[in-house]
C-alpha cells in the first residue's frame, strides 16, 4: 500500500469515518482559497481524506494555495 493509502486508512480508523471530500468548488467562486479553508474547517473532523480537482489546483497552485488547504 502506498504512503497516501496508509495514511488514509490510519486516519479513517482514528476518526471512525471513511468520508473523502471532493473539494470541487466552481472556479468562479470568489475568494477560492478562503471558501475552501472555511469549508474544510467546518467538516474536517469528519473526513479521512480530501480530493482536490483541477479547478482548484490550477488557480491556487500546488505550492501556494493548495499547501495552505492541506496544512
Amino acid at each position: 500500500m502506498g504512503k497516501f493509502a496508509e495514511r488514509m486508512v490510519e486516519t479513517a480508523g482514528r476518526k471512525k469515518s471513511r468520508i473523502i471530500l471532493a473539494l470541487d468548488l466552481p472556479p468562479s467562486t470568489p475568494n477560492l482559497l478562503g471558501e475552501g479553508l472555511k469549508l474544510l474547517s467546518r467538516v474536517s473532523r469528519s473526513l479521512c481524506a480530501v480530493k482536490f480537482n483541477r479547478h482548484l489546483l490550477l488557480p491556487l497552485g500546488l505550492m501556494e494555495g493548495v499547501r495552505r488547504l492541506v496544512d
